[in-house]
């Protein structure tokens, strides 16, 4: 990596003033496409990334495919029942082990038939045994950080990553008996956005636009006790919601005292979880560009 490859950013645009001074951050932070290299390698490719949930890697064999900070991932559980994350590449060649969520007894790529077991050691490379100071040992799938939080799966690319649990403090504790562990998976759906992915999160964080641009959101909520709160590692915009209207949320919600309450959380950087009564919805920003998401 050159330092070219990187924006220099001037020290007063890092200045934390107070929020009754502030003002947006500069432009080129969402436009220029050195500062989306820049996200990638100082702000994904350093932060646990929610990458699906429990559900998906439940049985051993099952595996899951992401992309982090432009890097394939594999999300696997092994025979002995632990869950594992390796970089979704080869150690010959490159080639991926899998394009798409899965289950197998072994990884196996397609490309000249090296596999894996599911605890990342190698097992078979074919018409490799005249080749000299090789030791299967040595060329193991590379590991990545996985945890799990609520039956969320999470990674992190880093070598010393901070605690998962640093991340979330408070959140499952502040909206019981509401719980975000334990829903079934209904459906997955993608979409690409045509900004920037700090564009998306800064709609995310604030709910000024919401009276005009989501009137029949607001008609379930008490508006008036709409609030925001700050935290170490996440944000959190709540609202009791309004037993009054006509809701299939809103009902549960009044029988169920605390559960009648809309949560919308923000986890740095890019994890967003929508809590209504039996419900959950969870939003994962991609950057696929300056431009795109």
């Amino acid at each position: 990596m050159q330092p070219t490859d990187h924006p220099a950013v001037p020290a007063q645009d890092l200045e934390v003033v107070p929020v009754t001074r502030a003002e947006t951050i500069p432009s080129a932070w969402y436009v220029d496409p050195g500062f989306h290299r820049l996200d990638r390698d100082a702000v994904f490719a350093a932060s646990w990334q929610n990458v699906g949930c429990l559900e998906q890697v439940g049985r051993p064999g099952q595996f899951l495919v992401a992309t982090v900070a432009d890097n394939p991932i594999i999300v696997v559980r092994g025979e002995d029942g632990a869950l594992r994350a390796f970089y979704n590449v080869c150690r010959h060649r490159g080639g991926p082990l899998a394009l798409c969520d899965g289950e197998a007894r072994a990884l196996r790529c397609q490309y000249h038939g090296w596999t894996y077991l599911l605890d990342g050691s190698l097992r078979g490379v074919p018409k490799m045994d005249r080749s000299e100071l090789f030791d299967k040992k040595d060329f193991g799938l590379r590991p990545v950080a996985v945890d799990v939080w609520e039956d969320q799966v999470f990674v992190h690319l880093g070598e010393r990553p901070e605690p998962l649990a640093r991340l979330v403090a408070g959140i499952a504790e502040r909206i019981a008996p509401a719980r975000v562990g334990g829903l079934r998976l209904a459906k997955r759906v993608d979409y690409e956005v045509g900004c920037n992915w700090k564009v998306y999160v800064d709609n995310f964080l604030e709910g000024y636009h919401v009276p005009f641009v989501h009137p029949e959101l607001v008609s379930l909520f008490e508006y008036s006790r709409y609030r925001t709160e700050l935290f170490e590692r996440h944000s959190l915009q709540w609202s009791p919601l309004d037993a009054t209207a006509a809701s299939p949320y809103t009902a549960a919600g009044a029988a169920a005292g605390a559960e009648g309450q809309a949560y919308y959380y923000w986890v740095w950087p890019n994890y967003m979880l929508n809590i209504l009564p039996g419900r959950l919805q969870t939003n994962v920003v991609e950057p696929l560009g300056p431009g795109r998401c």
